[in-house]
């Protein structure tokens, strides 16, 4: 190492990822000195954007950025926002840069139910209106693509289709996104089924083109609120038939398609890396603990009818046995490290009055997909502070926001941000006005903030 020249040096670090080149940081002075160059954070920065890691607001360009303030940008994917950390009676969550467009008002004034979602990588924004989709263009203030209410099937035009819930993955660096659409199926004659239906669908953000990958037609359900939890996550999509214990699994490039019989009350899901992440606290209360398991997708897609066993696993024993448990859990791919990923569980109970957060580092191994190991990074419990144990686990709301990387998460309508990386900081309150009928999107890695109002739909940047 100590013969080869800078220049290359500096080459091959550009080509390692933030984890690889912290490490060689601390080999020697020379190399801690040429890790920070910035042409090698400049590099390193650029390859989160392509993958949509960082949310950047429109405007200054990242060749203008000086080195600080590329690192600041890694900082703030690992911990979020800094004013977020420095929550004081005088000194809230403070903005950089809003964001605000105008769709036009909803048809229906009676039902003005808004869901806005920036899409990762802060170029884009999804809103969800009602039975319609749009993706705006933050920098245009223009849609790029609509989602009407379309007939489905249209040789039965008598089958009403109603667009109830969406997951996304942004691909082609940034200039396309696959949308997981869970949609109803209402027949205008009572004879006919109330069918369900999984769509998968890829837009071309940069022309407007879309291109459906997956249509398959799942169990029926009565209810009216049908689909939650859906996930997508490269040829894997999974989602959850509320109020029937019905999961839907499948591989999108080979439209295999499985339903699984997983108790919704006591069993929490995510896909992360092509493995699926299962929290369960057992059928039967009282709870005593919450075990983590991490499956392959293609075991379980292709098992016949037996659940494959754990490619890695770990029992969470709780402070006290409980009826009334809460438990989420969230998994993303790291930013950091091309290898791994992190997963974070909640689990909260009203009475017993306790609160509960690990925190978990998986390391995939690149040559063996079912190698893996599942290391315990963060723990604390608490039962200290009954009500705000009762704000926690009440008001958690995942399917509006998931658990971020840096470990905030939000609630529906209300804005409040709990963050469980740090039990200092507990919840606070963030200076947006309380919504009815919409929900405040957390991105999952920047700690942008979206909301709509009957006017507007704001994107919130901070400092």
């Amino acid at each position: 190492m100590g013969q080869l020249v800078d220049d290359i040096l500096l080459r091959i670090l550009t080509f390692c990822d933030i984890y690889r080149v912290l490490n060689i940081s601390k080999a020697s002075r020379r190399l801690h000195v040429l890790a920070f160059f910035r042409e090698v954070w400049l590099a390193l920065i650029f390859d989160l954007c392509f993958l949509s890691f960082i949310d950047l607001p429109p405007g200054k360009p990242l060749r203008e950025y000086t080195v600080e303030a590329l690192v600041d940008l890694a900082k703030r994917i690992v911990q979020g926002p800094r004013s977020w950390k420095t929550i004081t009676f005088r000194n809230g969550p403070r903005v950089s840069h809003q964001i605000v467009l105008h769709p036009p008002p909803p048809q229906n004034l009676i039902c003005i139910f808004r869901e806005p979602k920036l899409l990762p990588g802060g170029r884009f924004l999804l809103l969800h209106e009602e039975n319609k989709l749009e993706c705006w263009a933050l920098q245009t203030h223009s849609v790029v693509w609509a989602y009407h209410n379309i007939p489905l099937y249209p040789h039965q035009p008598q089958l009403l289709q109603v667009l109830e819930a969406i997951a996304v993955e942004m691909v082609d660096g940034g200039n396309g996104v696959v949308i997981l659409m869970g949609i109803c199926l209402w027949g205008l004659e009572e004879r006919l089924d109330r069918g369900n239906v999984l769509k998968v669908v890829h837009i071309d953000l940069l022309t407007g083109s879309s291109t459906t990958r997956f249509t398959g037609r799942v169990a029926d359900s009565y209810f009216e609120s049908r689909w939650g939890s859906l996930r997508i996550q490269g040829n894997y999509a999974i989602a959850r038939l509320l109020r029937t214990d019905n999961t839907v699994m499948c591989n999108i490039s080979t439209a295999a398609i499985k339903t699984f019989k997983i108790s919704e009350e006591c069993t929490q899901i995510d896909i992360v890396s092509g493995h699926l992440i299962v929290s369960t606290s057992g059928s039967q209360a009282p709870h005593s603990v919450v075990e983590l398991s991490l499956l392959s997708m293609h075991a379980v897609l292709t098992s016949d009818g037996c659940t494959p066993p754990p490619l890695a696993s770990t029992v969470i024993h709780l402070p006290s046995s409980t009826s009334t448990l809460t438990f989420y859990v969230s998994a993303h791919r790291s930013p950091l490290r091309r290898d791994a990923s992190t997963i974070w569980l909640f689990a909260g109970s009203i009475n017993p009055a306790f609160s509960l957060v690990r925190k978990f580092h998986v390391l995939h191994s690149q040559a063996d997909s079912k190698a893996l190991s599942m290391q315990c990074v963060r723990s604390w419990e608490s039962d200290s502070d009954e009500r705000r144990l009762r704000t926690t686990v009440l008001g958690i709301n995942t399917d509006a926001s998931r658990i971020s990387y840096a470990g905030y998460v939000g609630q529906s309508e209300v804005p409040f941000l709990h963050s469980l990386a740090n039990p200092d900081i507990g919840f606070f309150t963030i200076d947006i006005p309380m919504l009815h009928m919409t929900r405040i999107h957390l991105s999952d890695y920047s700690g942008a903030l979206t909301y709509a109002t009957p006017q507007s739909v704001v994107v919130n940047y901070y400092k």
